[in-house]
């Protein structure tokens, strides 16, 4: 007999007499089961049962020097049934296996692949969580907070990009308790108990909600008042808006991140405005206590927040130091002076915000490189998936135009490939049968039928987006420097303006009002939220500027290093030109408005960049062309008024100069 434990939520009563031997703890949600069964076998009676397993899988970490031998035992896991995924980041030395599997297992199948191969356990496991905070001296609170705990290795909150990784001996569940009780501040922006979306369209018709209860079996409600769509599914948000897109394209979204930004810039610079106003007219009326209008408009927040952290004994932080300054010039009678500094504040916070929003949105549009959906062969049909659940040897269809969803090789089909997104190379590849493909690329002017030889996790995409995320949790030396720095800079500032305040008055350099208004200009102009975010912001700046260029930066050092740089050597044509293609001499035994008709004639219906630089040179009228044939590879055949052409590269060219056969 065998005992076997499983996470599961409560099953029913009717499992629980039907299954013999079986118990259910509640407070642990653990089901033991006692049979004679083998492992395989009583988890199939469970699913027949309906009972529905909690987080089976299990992350383990394993750290492989040898990148040969990690690449072969991440391919040879990822072939294995009971690997639900395997990964390994060849910069960080480091193998990610999510498994039902256990550790000792897992070792085995490592080393099976690469017996000599030295393979070590990680008790820690990096977790990645999306959140967003209030500010940034806040997120480096919750950075130290979380790094004092024994059970946290290392920690970074990413407060620009709204991303927090955590490596920790912690379970997800125990990592994602421990850091909403880092801060009350925090907010995890992927907690959700279902998948359940709602989208808000621009435009919604009888025609739209038609198309939508066809798609999607008359599962989704639909409020046509408010323009609204509402979804449960298993699906991700993306993975559902490319459902929805795909089944009725007239479909277009509002950005509900983009909208509540618009919101807020609204409402903060509306606060700005009404508390200019009230110091202006305070002060042409000559009524000062006008100004607190404006003092409570636009600083109303600062305060609460700053008694919100005195409560909590975290006093000194940069709301601390506004609303003590501007108490102090409340104090001081100085009522235009203390609006106008949270009014100044403020402006800063908003322009501060605007810049992380553009950055942000240039990097995202520049990452944008997986593909929601695949179309996968089930029978004699295509079927549209999530691209993350596509399996490993799946028959999967790339349209023209479309992203390459997962690796693999062509069976049918050919066409011209551009990986400008990948490789920074302008000029399309030219693909044939038994040719491999990455994800990532996007079709030119064929379909392809693909055979995919990896699964979404191990694919060239994930990898690129992975490795552009964690290398994002790599701070500079300044960085590191500023992050340090700032835990003492703040008491520091503190203890200037109470020595400030304190010791002129005492040996008679003047009056205390004086030194009390000079101290609380010291707190004001010393506040250290820009201190924080200066460096980390610049990076982020320029990163974001690169990404609008089409440019990717992977980390901070690589700007940082840009400013040591003597000599840079440039690879290829793109890099430094805009990759577009022009003619800049032709032979021809023709004229050159004649061959350039010809040429772009046969070339009509070709997406190729060389194709399109051709057609905007032609001025004539393009003629009919018959018998048009497309060769992979190599170029294009037809007849123009009863002359046969070729136009393609060498290779076409020298075989039908030797045989002939056209022009």
């Amino acid at each position: 007999m065998f005992t076997y434990t499983y996470l599961t939520q409560k099953p029913d009563n009717v499992a629980l007499k039907a299954l013999p031997n079986l118990s259910y703890d509640e407070k642990t949600s653990c089901l033991t089961i006692t049979t004679a069964l083998s492992k395989v076998e009583v988890y199939n009676l469970l699913k027949k049962a309906n009972i529905k397993f909690i987080n089976q899988e299990r992350n383990f970490h394993f750290e492989i020097d040898c990148p040969s031998c990690g690449n072969k035992v991440e391919a040879k896991l990822n072939a294995n049934s009971n690997i639900e995924m395997a990964q390994y980041l060849f910069t960080e030395k480091k193998l990610t296996v999510l498994s039902k599997l256990e550790f000792e297992e897992i070792e085995k199948l490592c080393k099976a692949v690469e017996p000599d191969c030295a393979i070590f356990k990680s008790v820690y496991a990096i977790y990645n969580f999306k959140a967003s905070i209030d500010c940034p001296l806040c997120a480096k609170e919750v950075e130290e907070t979380l790094k004092k705990n024994p059970n946290v290795k290392d920690c970074s909150f990413d407060y620009l990009n709204k991303r927090l990784n955590i490596e920790t001996s912690l379970n997800e569940d125990e990592a994602r308790s421990l850091l909403l009780k880092s801060s009350d501040e925090i907010v995890l922006l992927e907690d959700k108990a279902t998948n359940s979306y709602t989208f808000t369209a621009k435009k919604l018709t009888s025609d739209n909600i038609k198309a939508l209860n066809q798609a999607f079996a008359n599962t989704c409600q639909i409020n046509l008042k408010k323009k609204q769509i509402t979804i449960a599914t298993y699906l991700t948000e993306d993975e559902i808006k490319e459902f929805i897109k795909r089944a009725d394209s007239t479909i277009s979204f509002i950005n509900e991140e983009e909208a509540q930004e618009k919101k807020e810039t609204i409402i903060t610079w509306s606060r700005i405005t009404l508390s200019v106003l009230s110091i202006i007219f305070a002060k042409l009326l000559d009524l000062e206590y006008l100004a607190l209008i404006g003092y409570v408009l636009s600083g109303y927040d600062v305060l609460f927040k700053a008694f919100k952290n005195i409560i909590k004994g975290k006093a000194f932080d940069e709301n601390f130091l506004m609303s003590i300054a501007t108490i102090g010039a409340l104090f001081l009678k100085s009522f235009e002076e203390a609006a106008a500094v949270m009014v100044l504040y403020q402006i800063g916070e908003a322009l501060q915000d605007r810049s992380i929003n553009k950055s942000r949105k240039s990097i995202t549009e520049l990452m944008n490189l997986k593909a929601e959906l695949t179309s996968v062969k089930e029978g004699d049909k295509f079927v549209e998936k999530p691209t993350s659940q596509v399996e490993i040897g799946s028959t999967i269809l790339v349209k023209t135009g479309e992203k390459i969803p997962l690796d693999g090789k062509v069976v049918k089909g050919f066409s011209d490939v551009n990986y400008s997104a990948l490789t920074g190379e302008s000029v399309p590849v030219s693909i044939k049968e038994r040719d491999e493909v990455l994800s990532g690329g996007i079709n030119g002017e064929g379909t392809l039928e693909v055979i995919t030889t990896t699964n979404y996790e191990g694919s060239t995409v994930k990898k690129i987006i992975d490795l552009i995320e964690s290398a994002k949790s790599k701070k500079t030396k300044s960085e590191n420097f500023i992050t340090v720095f700032s835990k003492y800079y703040t008491p520091l500032v503190c203890l200037l303006a109470v020595l400030v305040i304190t010791l002129p008055p005492l040996v008679g350099l003047g009056s205390f009002s004086t030194w009390l208004y000079r101290g609380l200009m010291l707190l004001v102009i010393s506040c250290p939220c820009a201190l924080v975010i200066s460096i980390p912001l610049s990076y982020f700046s320029a990163t974001g500027a690169f990404a609008k260029r089409g440019i990717l930066i992977k980390n901070s050092t690589v700007i940082q290093n840009l400013a040591t740089l003597k000599t840079i050597a440039f690879d290829k044509t793109g890099t430094l030109t805009k990759g577009e293609f022009k003619i800049v001499k032709l032979e021809s035994t023709l004229s050159k408005e004649e061959a350039i008709t010809i040429a772009s004639s046969l070339e009509m219906g070709s997406t190729h960049p060389i194709a399109k630089a051709i057609r905007k040179e032609c001025k004539a009228q393009l003629k009919m062309v018959d018998n048009l044939s497309e060769l992979s590879g190599k170029g294009v055949k037809g007849s123009i008024e009863g002359v046969n052409y070729s136009f393609g590269n060498s290779k076409l060219l020298d075989k039908e100069i030797a045989n002939n056969t056209s022009y």
